[in-house]
């Protein structure tokens, strides 16, 4: 079940590098003038901790297993948070809306609410909120299943019964000290 945990990541990781340039919302005037909010004009804390919970998903490859729970369950809270942090923001954008188009007319102050359109993005926002499942799905398929890393770590590590002229004697007649 490592699989889940890694292609979880790694499907966060494609649906974050294309969300990153998508609109997520277009703005436009009605004296003219067009703008558009991406995610982290929207939401940048929520983008924050996705970065950092795919951080900790990066840290769950280096460490035993049962740091891969602890770095797993940070993974899934920090996802979470990322969502909800999402879908307090991008469910009314108005501020954020109206500062784009403060930032587009060059004054601020001349535009009110009444005079924006804003229309959503659908496509856009399913790869948001998709990162953040995905990230989620990560990290609980880490904290449920944590024992593949444990292969990984120690297969390096050298028997310690062993001396160090054993273990040349070892290698001299082709045994691999890795394989277990």
């Amino acid at each position: 079940m490592a699989r889940v945990r890694t292609y979880g990541a790694i499907i966060a990781i494609v649906l974050l590098l294309f969300s990153l340039a998508s609109p997520l919302y277009s703005v436009s005037i009605d004296q003219g003038g067009t703008g558009v909010l991406t995610w982290s004009e929207l939401s940048a804390a929520s983008l924050s901790l996705v970065f950092a919970a795919l951080a900790a998903w990066g840290a769950t490859l280096l460490t035993r297993e049962r740091s891969v729970r602890v770095f797993s369950g940070l993974q899934t809270g920090l996802g979470l948070t990322a969502l909800v942090f999402w879908f307090v923001q991008g469910i009314s954008p108005t501020d954020a809306a109206l500062h784009e188009a403060e930032r587009v007319v060059g004054i601020q102050g001349v535009v009110s609410l009444a005079d924006l359109s804003v229309v959503p993005h659908p496509v856009a926002m399913a790869l948001v909120a998709g990162v953040c499942i995905a990230v989620v799905a990560s990290g609980t398929a880490g904290m449920i299943w944590p024992q593949s890393a444990k292969k990984r770590i120690t297969r390096f590590e050298r028997d310690d019964t062993a001396t160090s002229g054993e273990i040349w004697d070892r290698l001299s007649h082709g045994d691999d000290p890795t394989a277990r």
